[in-house]
């Protein structure tokens, strides 16, 4: 009697042994490695970096910096300027309107003209000049690419086409050809020998 008895124990001890293992295993996979929704939000987080990396490279310098992006116009009140126009622009136009036209310039330093401090900007076959208030202080076009817009007349014109189509200068010599109008002077440079148009300005006359 006492032997069956200690059969019948010897097979269920390796069974509640067994049952306990199964029953601890079931308990560690049901419970969480980590906790819920970490590795997500890494990811969610990783590509937002990304981004704004990527927009922060393609955005424009003024928009990193903060600026306002504004497409630069014309000024309305640019067409009652008065006196001498070049390349289309007033003296005391805004900057604004070069941009718009012809971008950014390739280089840049500053000058003084008196007391005023002037930024010059260089662009292929002419240069502009601009005060601290972004206004136009002076054009000079010296390419025979650059269109001046003066009725047709350009670098390389000669001359007598400059005085017909511009009429009686306000001085005239050998190698300059200077008009006035309206506070406002509009010089061309003359080679001599050629008897070439080779720079045209446009400033503001003197102060009287």
């Amino acid at each position: 009697m006492i032997k069956g008895r200690s059969s019948h124990l010897s097979f269920v001890y390796p069974l509640l042994i067994l049952i306990l293992f199964l029953t601890a295993c079931q308990n560690l996979d049901s419970s969480p490695a980590a906790a819920p929704g970490k590795e997500p939000n890494v990811q969610q987080a990783g590509t937002s970096l990304m981004t704004d990396e990527s927009e922060e490279q393609h955005a424009p310098q003024h928009a990193l910096e903060g600026g306002a992006q504004h497409e630069p116009v014309k000024s309305p009140a640019a067409a009652e300027l008065p006196g001498f126009r070049l390349l289309g622009f007033a003296l005391q136009e805004p900057m604004s309107s070069v941009i718009a036209q012809y971008g950014y310039a390739d280089e840049q330093f500053t000058m003084e003209d008196g007391e005023e401090v002037i930024i010059v900007h260089y662009y292929p076959g002419f240069t502009i000049g601009c005060n601290h208030q972004r206004g136009i202080h002076f054009i000079d076009v010296y390419s025979a690419n650059i269109d001046p817009q003066l009725d047709g007349l350009q670098i390389g014109s000669t001359r007598m086409e400059a005085l017909d189509i511009l009429g009686e200068p306000l001085q005239h010599t050998l190698s300059v050809i200077m008009y006035e109008r309206e506070g406002t002077i509009l010089k061309l440079d003359i080679d001599h020998t050629s008897d070439q148009i080779v720079s045209i300005k446009l400033f503001a006359a003197a102060s009287s």
